[in-house]
């Protein structure tokens, strides 16, 4: 039976090894540096505690679920710790960082997650692209986590992940910057009784990009720029969505521990208050 370890359990990665885990598989973490929050994830989903390098000698595979803003940093961490059994990249993440990464490892997967923390049947879909994806795909047999095979190309599963994500979340960049204009324009109410004068249901859209997305910011500027690059590669220009990172970046600074929902007024305020620390030209 294979050992994984799993780089790290937020609440994504928590339900990705909490699956591994219930397939009878170990997962091992390495707790240094990570929050008590992380920490009780891990202790929950059954994960056994290690140092790196220890844990890099003794697993077969490695699976990375960071920020994208990590992605690069963490895998060259793995591979100067001399591992040599699979790394499977499940971040969001560009083919060309995808690519680049790969370079890295004799055996490498290039996985794309979409959907929420895989907590129910039908939910969550994890797409993988590679040699070796047959080896990945038995560690989720019989889980709550639908695995699609997009073949042995690397980069092919972090472009379907661009894709779905490039809509998810660029759309909803979108229209709290729509939003956040209005506001300044003082033409916040006529907008919506616009939209809902024309059957539009952008009002409503506006209203859970705030809820859902804001608390989450501060990874998604990070990720808008990885989707960026794949446009930039695939000839289709970079400008929307490095403004779409901007935008998180604004909101980045919002706590992500608290679960109270922001509402719109609070988020397009914040907004328009907030100065990106980052040229998204640069």
């Amino acid at each position: 039976m294979k050992t994984v370890m799993l780089l790290h359990p937020g609440e994504m990665g928590a339900s990705i090894g909490s699956a591994i885990v219930a397939n009878g598989y170990t997962v091992l973490w390495v707790p240094e540096g990570r929050s008590q929050a992380t920490r009780q994830r891990a202790a929950a989903a059954g994960f056994e505690e290690a140092e790196l390098l220890d844990a890099l000698s003794r697993v077969d595979i490695v699976i990375s679920v960071v920020p994208p803003g990590a992605a690069i940093q963490v895998a060259q961490q793995v591979a100067d710790g001399g591992f040599e059994g699979t790394y499977v990249d499940m971040n969001a993440i560009s083919p060309r960082s995808a690519s680049q990464i790969a370079t890295a490892f004799s055996d490498y997967v290039d996985g794309g997650i979409v959907g929420p923390p895989a907590r129910e049947t039908g939910t969550t879909r994890l797409a993988l692209s590679g040699p070796k994806t047959d080896e990945i795909k038995a560690l989720f047999a019989g889980s709550f986590i639908e695995v699609v095979d997009l073949g042995i190309e690397i980069g092919t599963a972090s472009a379907f992940k661009v894709g779905f994500a490039a809509w998810t979340k660029g759309s909803g960049a979108l229209l709290l910057l729509i939003c956040a204009y209005a506001r300044s324009a003082g033409i916040e109410n006529e907008l919506f009784e616009e939209w809902e004068r024309r059957g539009m249901t952008q009002k409503a859209q506006s209203i859970r990009a705030a809820e859902q997305m804001a608390p989450k910011s501060w990874r998604f500027g990070d990720e808008m720029r990885q989707i960026s690059d794949a446009l930039e590669d695939a000839g289709l220009g970079i400008g929307f969505f490095l403004h779409a990172g901007e935008t998180f970046d604004r909101l980045a600074h919002i706590n992500t521990e608290s679960d109270r929902k922001l509402s719109l007024e609070e988020v397009t305020r914040e907004l328009l208050a907030g100065r990106s620390l980052r040229d998204p030209f640069d």
